[in-house]
């Protein structure tokens, strides 16, 4: 615990070992997937006839946008939790 305290006052990343528990990256990913998909699935429902009516080029950005966003997400969540 003394180690974890001293890399959290010199600004670095605590080692989660050294505080006591580790990651479980399976449930992580899971649970991410399912947060995803609870937004992913009623937007979907709302907007797909919208789209269905406008020019594909712009839907096909859409999908490469959220899709980078979900990526970039999880990364982000991975790395405050290291």
């Amino acid at each position: 615990m003394l180690e974890a305290n001293r890399q959290f006052n010199e600004g670095m990343h605590a080692d989660p070992s050294k505080l006591g528990f580790r990651l479980n990256l399976s449930r992580a990913y899971l649970v991410y997937i399912l947060i995803v998909l609870a937004i992913l699935i009623p937007l979907s429902a709302i907007l797909h006839q919208p789209l269905a009516n406008i020019d594909p080029h712009i839907s096909i950005l859409g999908a490469m946008i959220i899709t980078a966003v979900i990526f970039i997400g999880f990364n982000f969540s991975l790395q405050n939790e290291r």
